[in-house]
């Protein structure tokens, strides 16, 4: 059975249609388990802003977005009504083939060897999971692709593109794409560096 960890980016949540837009990626993939992280969006941007406005740590303002995360998780639950929905990462573990959605908030409080800071956004904790969970494959969803395709984790990171704790977390994992849900045509696999 393949395992499929796949990060579903925030700035997508406003997409119309994004239920559509997400089966319509999902029946061409090959069968698998999917287990799907929701990311931030607009919660976790306003966060930030609080935090420029007010001087707040960078260490709580990293759980307070870990909080948000969840807020995401149970409203993209809610969409993708095929999916189903746990906190508990044993369930990921026992996961067949299907979407479920995973509240990374408990879990990751166990896990040691993140910052406490913007370093980290969901793609480090997704790559973070799949690490875990010895998934076949990491799948960053997101709204657009790397503006230089041939650049390398490190470079991506650098960017922007990816969070600069993401090279990494994502070391050694054995397969990673990045699509463009936006423009379901458009995908491409990370170079490892």
């Amino acid at each position: 059975m393949i395992r499929r960890v796949v990060k579903f980016g925030g700035s997508l949540f406003d997409v119309p249609g994004l239920q559509q837009l997400w089966q319509s990626w999902l029946q061409r993939q090959e069968p698998a388990a999917n287990i799907v992280i929701a990311g931030g969006g607009t919660l976790v941007d306003s966060i930030r802003t609080w935090q420029c406005a007010n001087g707040l740590d960078d260490a709580f303002c990293h759980w307070l977005s870990i909080d948000a995360m969840s807020l995401s998780a149970q409203w993209l639950h809610h969409l993708l009504v095929d999916a189903q929905w746990t906190r508990n990462i044993d369930d990921l573990k026992s996961c067949e083939l299907g979407t479920l959605v995973f509240d990374v908030a408990d879990w990751i409080r166990t896990v040691n060897d993140l910052p406490d800071s913007w370093d980290v956004t969901s793609d480090s904790i997704s790559a973070c999971l799949a690490q875990s969970l010895s998934a076949h494959e990491l799948v960053l969803l997101k709204s657009s692709l790397p503006q230089s395709p041939n650049a390398n984790i490190i470079e991506w990171a650098s960017a922007g593109f990816v969070d600069r704790h993401f090279p990494a977390a994502a070391a050694g994992l054995p397969r990673i794409r990045i699509v463009n849900l936006r423009s379901l045509n458009r995908e491409m696999e990370l170079v490892a560096s």
